[in-house]
């Protein structure tokens, strides 16, 4: 993005600034109109050089909190996912209830969807992942229901793993 090369404009013009008095300094200028020239060009490259830092240090302001602001409106959906996963995982427990097979399907693919777009494809397979899960499950349940809630059970936790990771 160009305005990630403002910052070095300043920095440029402070190298042509100190050519220019280099000039001079060798070779001095005779004329009261070259003089003034000189003066002028001197005043453009130092506001130029004063813009691009200001401008610089107000983009890197405003990136940062726009970053903060995304970080923080992640971390709210993960919370959100987090949130219907323990409500379906309670749904799942309940062995006389009908299995909640359609709505933790539904649930696991907007996820994956958030996570992609937001995060990365990396986080879809993390998602997924079962590594380093604790093990165990709740006693009197039929096999579905009990497949369905590991399922939702390590997801969950994978979310809370990923909210932990995001910085404030």
């Amino acid at each position: 993005m160009w305005r990630d090369y403002v910052q070095p404009v300043s920095t440029i013009a402070a190298l042509l600034l100190s050519t220019l008095a280099l000039v001079l300094a060798q070779f001095p200028i005779g004329s009261v109109r070259a003089k003034w020239t000189y003066v002028a060009i001197v005043i453009v490259f130092n506001l130029v050089a004063a813009v691009s830092v200001v401008y610089s240090q107000y983009y890197t302001i405003t990136k940062a909190r726009t970053e903060i602001a995304t970080r923080r409106e992640i971390r709210e959906q993960l919370g959100v996912f987090i949130e219907r996963g323990n409500a379906l995982m309670a749904r799942l427990r309940d062995a006389d209830a009908p299995l909640a097979d359609a709505d933790s399907n539904a649930w696991a693919n907007e996820v994956e969807t958030f996570l992609s777009e937001k995060l990365g494809q990396s986080y879809v397979l993390r998602f997924r992942s079962d590594t380093g899960i604790l093990l165990g499950e709740p006693v009197g349940l039929a096999r579905p229901h009990i497949d369905y809630w590991r399922g939702v059970r390590n997801r969950v936790y994978n979310l809370e793993r990923f909210s932990a990771e995001l910085p404030p």
